[in-house]
């Protein structure tokens, strides 16, 4: 048997290369003569891209969309603004709310009124020597006083000044009591008027508040008895006071107080 032989060869590469000379359709745009209409389908073709009619909905939805974006951002910054604002406010209400519970609710101590006791008696019993009275002084606030000291002195006997630590709870009284001649009594209807005056310093039950500062002065204007001689051991009498009428033992509070520092320095 025989056996067939391949002949070997050469295989030439320019056979099988893609033409790349020629476009799409065929046209070789190196040939000078298809140039020309190779250029005039190119020009034909960017014509017709020019021409087509823009998609409307397509450029709306993205300018829509670019749009949104920037309103969302806008609402957004609008409304964290406005949150601290409002946050801002609601710290101010709390602040004031919680200021105005310390105004309403804070110990506030004040001296009244001056009222008349029992009538002392001579050692006979026959005529009233002296009589007995108290002076009232009050917490008018809601809550207690704390470390309060309170100091009461009389034109009559400032020798027998007191000055005493209380304890004053909410809405309380404490009566500070003595005697005053019948004598002396007697004179207050003709204008000689008898003065009790003193002051207090406290603190009120909230953390960060200052010393409290009451001074006061009142007389004991008028009185009236139930007989025409105050010093009949049967008969009643009423005394009428009021606030001082000068300046020398003023009637103030807290800083109004022009001897203020004075009176709280180191308490």
């Amino acid at each position: 048997m025989g056996k067939s032989k391949i002949k070997h060869g050469k295989i030439n590469p320019k056979k099988h290369e893609h033409n790349s000379a020629h476009d799409d359709s065929g046209l070789n745009v190196n040939d000078p003569n298809s140039k020309g209409e190779y250029s005039q389908r190119t020009d034909s073709a960017s014509k017709e891209q020019k021409d087509k009619p823009m998609n409307i909905f397509g450029y709306l939805k993205r300018k829509s969309e670019g749009w949104w974006t920037a309103a969302s951002t806008v609402v957004l910054a609008c409304f964290t603004g406005v949150l601290v604002v409002f946050t801002a406010l609601l710290y101010c209400v709390g602040e004031k709310a919680d200021e105005t519970a310390k105004v309403s609710q804070r110990a506030y101590v004040n001296c009244k009124k001056i009222s008349p006791g029992t009538k002392l008696l001579s050692p006979d019993g026959k005529r009233a020597t002296k009589i007995q009275y108290v002076l009232e002084c009050e917490n008018g606030g809601q809550t207690p006083t704390k470390s309060a000291i309170m100091s009461i002195s009389s034109e009559e006997a400032p020798q027998q000044t007191v000055t005493s630590s209380v304890v004053l709870g909410a809405r309380s009284t404490i009566l500070a009591p003595g005697d005053i001649p019948i004598e002396r009594i007697k004179e207050v209807n003709q204008g000689k008027h008898i003065r009790f005056f003193g002051w207090a310093t406290y603190h009120d039950r909230f953390n960060g508040t200052p010393m409290r500062l009451t001074e006061f002065c009142l007389e004991i204007a008028r009185v009236q008895g139930t007989t025409e001689d105050l010093s009949d051991p049967g008969g009643n009498v009423s005394f009428f006071s009021t606030a001082c009428q000068d300046q020398t033992h003023p009637n103030c509070y807290d800083e109004d107080c022009a001897d203020y520092g004075e009176r709280t320095k180191g308490q």
